[in-house]
């Protein structure tokens, strides 16, 4: 089983854990000071150079140990320090014997077996050298919270990878958003220039033509006015018809070409609506009912401020998920419903945003009226039309 850096510091830190409950039962025993503080000075060097080698082959795995000679140093200090405790007699150092068991385990086999054979470790050394109940005790304390806490690093190791390898894929979408960012500009713009072109050729081929041939027309009557005016007055006559059917193709093409009232306004408000939609992950909706024709632009302009206004109170005050606008439009008037699925406590106080949709409906000769319950938030517009 390969040791990550994680782990590395978790038998680190629990080899100097046993190391002092170990030094409090050589007390109890009634060992030596000196040679309390000599075996403790010895046991803490070496466990910093095997952390220190640990780091420096980064937990070499099972199959690369034979190759990794740093690996091949670290596991021999592991079972170097094994013998020397059997020697030393494994009583007092227990805990010290069993955390470096484990380590053992980790380097020699597979993650699977890892817990198992810990455990059945533990006990084959309890059944040899079973020690007081009170270091009973406490070595299961010691290899349950460790092996807890390797779990729990290893639990960590891989949220962090996880987490490194989502910041990346956030980082490749943020640049796939720009890029199709800017390939939604680039659209928009070649669209356009190709409407431009599309309306020049048609003003060339069409406009252009009756107004070069009334050109010559009346440059002709020009030159004929002193010799025939008859021919002239003809002349003149062709090139007035050529011109006013001119004018009118001018005033078709322009019809033509001119978006409808409604569309345009309708679209602006479902572009507002699409923008939340995308940028703060509001679920929109946009419904209308009746002839949209009858709205004039006064209104539309109205309804697209007022759409913008609540769209900016819901995302800043609600905390609503949905938000929805309906237009319908009657015989003699239109009903403009704007409602959210917000929190609504207390009394309404209206604020700065509220009040400006108030007054903007006003100014449009409509009325404004709002409403609070458990279902959310709603504004009403009314406006009479002619």
């Amino acid at each position: 089983m390969g040791k990550m850096k994680e782990t590395t510091r978790v038998f680190a830190i629990y080899k100097v854990i046993a190391l002092a409950i170990s030094l409090v039962f050589m007390q109890q025993y009634s060992k030596e000071a000196v040679f309390i503080t000599g075996s403790a000075l010895a046991f803490l060097c070496i466990f910093i150079i095997m952390y220190a080698l640990d780091l420096k082959c980064n937990g070499w795995k099972r199959e690369s140990l034979k190759g990794k000679w740093l690996g091949k140093v670290n596991l021999f200090l592991i079972l170097l320090l094994e013998g020397v405790l059997l020697g030393l007699g494994i009583e007092e150092w227990q805990p010290i014997f069993i955390v470096l068991g484990i380590e053992l385990i980790s380097y020699l086999t597979e993650e699977h077996y890892f817990y198992g054979l810990s455990v059945a470790g533990f006990i084959v050394m309890l059944g040899i050298y079973p020690g007081s109940i009170n270091l009973v005790l406490i070595n299961i304390l010691v290899l349950i919270t460790l092996l807890i806490t390797i779990n729990d690093s290893k639990k960590l190791s891989f949220y962090k990878i996880l987490n490194s390898d989502q910041r990346e894929q956030l980082i490749h979408l943020e640049e796939q958003i720009k890029d199709n960012e800017r390939l939604i500009k680039t659209i928009k713009y070649s669209a356009v220039l190709e409407e431009r072109n599309r309306l020049s050729a048609r003003l060339h081929d069409k406009i252009g033509h009756s107004i070069s041939s009334s050109i010559i027309m009346l440059e002709a009557a020009m030159l004929q006015m002193k010799k025939d005016q008859e021919k002239a007055l003809i002349s003149m006559q062709k090139a007035t018809a050529h011109l006013r059917e001119g004018v009118d193709d001018i005033r078709k093409a322009l019809r033509e070409e001119r978006p409808i009232r409604s569309d345009l306004g309708s679209n602006d408000i479902q572009l507002l609506l699409d923008e939340a939609n995308a940028k703060h992950e509001l679920h929109t909706m946009y419904r209308t009912e009746g002839n949209l024709e009858q709205v004039n632009l006064e209104l539309w302009q109205c309804i697209k401020e007022n759409v913008g206004e609540l769209l900016t109170n819901v995302l800043k005050h609600s905390k609503a998920s949905a938000f929805t606008v309906e237009i319908k439009v009657m015989t003699a008037m239109v009903k403009v419903s704007y409602y959210d699925n917000g929190v609504c406590k207390g009394k309404l106080i209206k604020g700065l945003g509220l009040e400006a949709v108030e007054e903007r409906t006003i100014k449009c000769n409509g009325k404004c009226f709002f409403e609070m319950n458990e279902m959310g938030f709603k504004v009403i517009n009314i406006f009479l039309i002619s």
